[in-house]
């Protein structure tokens, strides 16, 4: 999924729902001149991103934070993306994350949610059509919505939206 994300070297991203941190590196890599600020509600989580992540925290590239999304307080928007991998709350809690999203979004930002399909599923991921529905209510320009197959064969559905 972090290769579909169009970055550009002095990007700022900003994840939410990191988990053990995988995707931090490898969008951290696409930067070279950017910053990727990381979010998890979990504290496990977290620790375990920041371990995985350490040099390039300790370089400042990369910040992790524990919390949700909504309660972090960035008091301008300051982000060319936010990226959202397998983050059911995102789809499931549109009407109260979507705001956030489109406040923290730099004009011309974009929002990146990618959901893997379970084994054996012929539709797409649940919540996709109704994060797709709920993004012009929120201010988006909804450019992508398409299942995705990834090299190693695992299918996603990938929702791209911009913020004019």
């Amino acid at each position: 999924m972090v290769a579909q994300v169009d970055l550009r070297p002095l990007d700022h991203v900003l994840e939410v729902g990191c988990g053990h941190g995988v995707a931090i590196s490898l969008l951290a890599e696409r930067l070279p001149l950017g910053r990727v600020v990381a979010v998890d509600r979990s504290a496990a989580m977290v620790a375990s991103a920041r371990r995985r992540n350490a040099a390039l925290v300790d370089a400042g590239r990369v910040e992790v934070r524990e919390g949700t999304f909504g309660a972090l307080g960035w008091t301008d928007p300051q982000f060319d993306h936010l990226v959202a991998l397998d983050v059911a709350d995102l789809a499931r809690s549109a009407d109260r994350c979507l705001p956030e999203a489109a406040r923290v979004l730099r004009a011309g930002g974009r929002l990146w949610w990618a959901m893997h399909d379970p084994p054996g599923a012929t539709g797409r991921p649940r919540g996709t059509d109704a994060l797709v529905e709920a993004l012009p209510r929120h201010g988006f320009e909804v450019q992508r919505a398409a299942g995705v197959t990834l090299d190693d064969g695992t299918r996603m559905a990938l929702v791209v939206a911009r913020r004019p």
